[in-house]
């Protein structure tokens, strides 16, 4: 009999120690899968921050006379393509640009980046700090007119993660034109400065 209920007391220690290491198993699990889907999660950020860390280690000083803060950025809105046939919320490039800057245009082979861009303005955009305006609507006598993608309604994007990131580093396309009159091509320059509290940088 005694060696029957040793052997009972030894058959219900094992069955404890695996009970006890299936709960182990399982927190181990339940633990492993939280991690991988933060880390899923918090992937985009990581990527986003290596990026502007990039771009900040190489470096741009961009133009001058378009390094100044802003006021308060327009919040940003999503349409879809069928709300654009009744509505057209980007401004509309009109006189006194060249009628080649004229109007909406698409932007090809973007894929999930940039959708439409406009030459147009001017809008209630002001600058703080001095400096030349973005999107005034009309060629500087240097033959430069900036593009603020964010907050101007000059720009569209396709992807929120990327709509994102150009408002936080408040991305600015400078083009520099072959004529002021009759523009055949342009140069374009990238610069941001994170709403001016980094010295450029290009990303």
């Amino acid at each position: 009999m005694q060696s029957l209920e040793s052997s009972d007391e030894g058959s219900e220690d094992d069955s404890s120690e695996e009970q006890e290491l299936s709960k182990l198993r399982c927190k181990r699990g339940i633990m492993i899968a939280v991690a991988g889907v933060c880390g899923i999660l918090l992937l985009p950020f990581l990527f986003i921050g290596v990026y502007l860390i990039c771009g900040l280690i190489a470096g741009s000083p961009g133009d001058a006379d378009y390094k100044h803060s802003f006021e308060a950025m327009a919040p940003m809105r999503s349409m879809t393509l069928e709300q654009l046939e009744t509505e057209m919320p980007m401004i509309v490039g009109t006189a006194p640009l060249p009628t080649q800057l004229r109007g909406v245009f698409w932007l090809g082979d973007q894929g999930k980046s940039s959708a439409l861009c406009s030459f147009g303005g001017p809008n209630k955009d002001k600058v703080e700090s001095g400096g030349k305006e973005c999107s005034s609507g009309k060629i500087g006598s240097d033959r430069k007119y900036c593009i603020r993608v964010s907050g101007d309604r000059v720009w569209s994007l396709r992807s929120n993660i990327l709509s994102f990131v150009y408002a936080v580093n408040d991305i600015r396309y400078v083009f520099t034109f072959d004529s002021a009159e009759n523009p055949k091509y342009a140069t374009i320059q990238n610069f941001c400065d994170m709403r001016g509290w980094l010295p450029g940088y290009d990303v």
